[in-house]
């Protein structure tokens, strides 16, 4: 692909996420709850992951990496559980709040990236442009909070997605 391939499917994938976000908030709206729209997600996801796996060579490349190193399989379950809850969270920011400031919070994931990257690999990939970069982002997020609170809150005939308790 090139050198900025990288570059491209980053941006590429930020263009789908804010098309998800805001389709999301919609279907949030009608009452679809977060974990019924993570659901049929998920569901599809199975077919085009399992599509694109059986093209990519099928599945005995994984389960062979996990019998060769066990700790793969640790890894993997570690991110699956990491994926699947902070999918769950942003989906309920976004039914509860907006799609705009869940994803303006949303984004400073960066700054957290770097932060587990130190403290799970003692690795550090930051030099001054990306430090100040992280700085601009930290300072949006206040930006933002501060600026949600003169935001309407969803109205009362507009669903809000329960959490994971039922209401009794």
């Amino acid at each position: 692909m090139g050198q900025y391939s990288w570059f491209v499917a980053a941006l590429g994938a930020a263009i789908l996420w804010g098309g998800s976000y805001a389709v999301s908030e919609k279907i949030l709206r009608l009452g679809v709850t977060p974990a019924g729209l993570l659901v049929f997600n998920g569901l599809f996801a199975v077919v085009v992951y399992g599509a694109v796996t059986a093209y990519q060579g099928g599945y005995g490349h994984t389960l062979k990496m996990i019998q060769d190193n066990p700790t793969t399989f640790w890894w993997l379950l570690t991110v699956v559980a990491l994926n699947v809850t902070g999918n769950f969270l942003i989906f309920y920011s976004v039914g509860a709040k907006n799609a705009t400031l869940a994803s303006l919070i949303e984004i400073s994931y960066p700054l957290f990236t770097i932060f587990f990257v130190w403290l799970l690999f003692k690795q550090v990939h930051l030099n001054w442009t990306i430090a100040f970069g992280g700085l601009l982002i930290l300072s949006g997020i206040g930006f933002v909070f501060w600026g949600s609170e003169h935001m309407a809150k969803p109205t009362e005939d507009e669903e809000v997605p329960p959490m994971l308790i039922p209401k009794p």
